[in-house]
């Protein structure tokens, strides 16, 4: 059959949206459209959708391999996806075009796991599998830092980034501990294991 992706109105308990060729594992609204992407091949591209329309208004279509993560912008108008492909890209909301591509310095089987959005989307954060975490600008598309730890190793893949609503903070986390960091100057905090 046909994947979908249905929204529904909460308090009515009725259809707001029906996107056809939808199917998604994760979803993020926006305003008054919706990003979707799949973790596995048979769940497509992220697309951004029009939710009045229910119609597709693009698709990313830079990444050649899976994409793991996906954050929208605070200002709806970029979005940044990570990929198993080494990179993080910086697309367009309006366009899906590509605006910045992030290559991480990384051995070539280590994919970026998470994305995170900081500064009011002047800086974004990425963590690959190899335990490395990374600050870039948005701005010029180049790296502004490594965040290191002891605690993370090569064999420890960093799977979540989480930002704190001031931006000023940062939460790692892999399989054993979660780290906190100044994100601003990049400094450990405090770790919990």
């Amino acid at each position: 059959g046909q994947r979908t992706c249905m929204v529904w109105d909460a308090e009515e308990g009725s259809v707001i949206s029906v996107l056809r060729q939808g199917a998604a594992s994760e979803v993020f609204p926006f305003g008054d459209r919706l990003l979707t992407w799949g973790t596995s091949f048979d769940m497509g591209l992220p697309t951004i959708w029009d939710l009045a329309s229910s119609k597709r208004v693009c698709q990313f279509k830079g990444h050649p391999v899976l994409v793991n993560a996906a954050a929208i912008f605070p200002a709806g108008d970029q979005v940044i996806t990570c990929s198993f492909d080494r990179t993080a890209s910086i697309w367009s909301a309006a366009t899906c075009l590509l605006l910045h591509e992030l290559l991480h310095p990384v051995p070539e089987y280590h994919h970026v796991t998470a994305v995170v959005v900081l500064e009011q989307g002047e800086v974004v954060g990425t963590t690959t599998m190899c335990g490395r975490m990374f600050l870039w600008s948005t701005i010029s598309g180049k790296l502004l830092r490594e965040l290191r730890s002891s605690s993370f190793s090569e064999n420890d893949p960093v799977f979540k980034l989480q930002a704190f609503p001031s931006d000023k903070r940062l939460l790692t986390v892999n399989t054993g501990s979660a780290i906190l960091w100044d994100a601003t100057h990049g400094l450990l905090l405090s770790e919990f294991f």
